[in-house]
C-alpha cells in the first residue's frame, strides 16, 4: 500500500514501483522532469496526471511501441531479477529477438496514456531498460520502453 501511495503523490516512478502496481492500473500521464536542450525531453510515467517540471513547456510526447511476441515476465519476476542485478542480464535480448513491430506513438498533454497491463521485459547492458506492456487509450497494445542508469533512479520514458 505504502509503495503505490507513494507513487500517487507525486514521487518519480522507480523500476520496483512500477513492477508492483496492480494490473489494470491506470496511468494518466507523465511528469517531465528538468531537462536542458543536451538532454531533449525527460519524462516518467505518472498514476496522477501530467505533471511539468521542465524549464521549457511540452505538450506531447513522443516515444516508441514496441508490439512483442509472447515470453513476458510477471511483476514478481521482475522484482526477484532486481534483488539479484545479475538476473537481468538473462533477459538481455528478449525484446528485440521476438518483437513483431515498431511504430512511434504520441500523447498530448492531458489526455491519459493508458492501462497498465503487468507484463514486463526487462534488460541490462549499460543501464537497465524495462519494456512494460500498456493498453492504450487509442486501442493499441504495447510495450512502452523506459531506462534508468541505477535501479534507486526513476524510469525514463525512451
Amino acid at each position: 500500500m505504502a509503495l503505490v501511495d507513494s507513487v500517487q503523490q507525486g514521487h518519480d516512478m522507480l523500476a520496483n514501483e512500477l513492477f508492483a502496481l496492480k494490473p489494470g492500473t491506470f496511468i494518466k500521464g507523465f511528469d517531465i522532469l528538468p531537462s536542458d536542450n543536451w538532454s531533449g525531453r525527460r519524462a516518467v510515467l505518472s498514476t496522477e496526471g501530467w505533471t511539468n517540471k521542465s524549464d521549457y513547456k511540452l505538450f506531447k510526447v513522443r516515444t516508441v511501441l514496441f508490439v512483442t511476441q509472447p515470453n513476458l515476465l510477471s511483476g514478481e519476476d521482475c522484482i526477484n531479477a532486481t534483488k539479484n542485478n545479475y538476473a537481468w542480464d538473462n533477459y538481455q535480448s528478449n525484446l528485440f529477438d521476438d518483437y513483431a513491430d515498431m511504430g512511434f506513438v504520441s500523447f498530448n498533454e492531458n489526455e491519459p496514456i493508458g492501462i497498465h497491463l503487468g507484463e514486463f521485459k526487462i534488460s541490462k547492458n549499460k543501464s537497465y531498460a524495462v519494456y512494460t506492456k500498456m493498453l492504450l487509450c487509442s486501442g493499441e497494445i504495447g510495450m512502452l520502453g523506459l531506462t534508468t542508469t541505477k535501479l534507486n533512479q526513476p524510469l525514463e520514458l525512451l
